[in-house]
């Protein structure tokens, strides 16, 4: 598998996870978060190899497709990590509220 078909599977997997699970948990997210990581990993590598003869060969016979996967990655990535930020904040909130309703049932119950 090239580096070109492991970031869009990456891409794939982050983007379903995103799509199929309306509140993550905290390990959701952060698997999320190094997957993006991987991906830049390879994308760094995909650039690096962009400047080896092969790959000048490629990127000059695709040029609009490599201009056009760089910003709608880069664009994607901002996307991506704010919905996951969102998302961890918000899970956040909602551990924090039944860790407090907890606190509460159990000051009631003891009076400690």
């Amino acid at each position: 598998m090239d580096l070109l078909q492991q970031i869009k599977l990456i891409n794939n997997s982050i983007d379903s996870i995103l799509n199929t699970y309306s509140s993550p948990d905290i390990g959701q997210l952060d698997y999320l978060s190094g997957l993006i990581q991987n991906r830049t990993e390879l994308f760094s590598s995909l650039s690096h190899w962009r400047h080896t003869t092969e790959g000048s060969t490629f990127v000059i016979a695709h040029k609009d497709f490599w201009e056009q996967t760089i910003s709608t990655m880069e664009r994607d990535d901002r996307s991506r990590l704010e919905i996951i930020k969102e998302r961890k904040e918000t899970v956040g909130k909602i551990l924090q509220e039944r860790i407090s309703k907890k606190n509460v049932l159990l000051y009631h119950q003891t009076g400690v």
